[in-house]
């Protein structure tokens, strides 16, 4: 799998933010489909699944991923509840 930020087609997403380095996946792109999966290591620790597909008639391709690169974003900065934690 490609890491974010280093190598293969995530070398040139996700850079300066909490998932650089920790999002290995891989993408995927047709005509009106784009699509983003992997792992994701959060801020605490833990890792999270991620698969994401979006299917578009309008807009282009970049449009889509940079929404898929916010929301994983978002995500490796998420630290989970002590209390929810055994």
């Amino acid at each position: 799998m490609s890491v974010a930020g280093d190598d293969g087609t995530l070398r040139g997403r996700l850079l300066n933010s909490p998932a650089a380095e920790n999002f290995f996946g891989k993408t995927g792109t047709l005509n009106g489909f784009s699509s983003i999966a992997g792992y994701l290591r959060c801020n605490d620790g833990d890792d999270v699944i991620v698969a994401m597909i979006f299917e578009f008639s309008q807009k282009r391709a970049r449009y889509y991923k940079n929404i898929q690169d916010n929301i994983i974003r978002v995500l490796a900065g998420y630290k989970a509840n002590p209390a929810n934690k055994k």
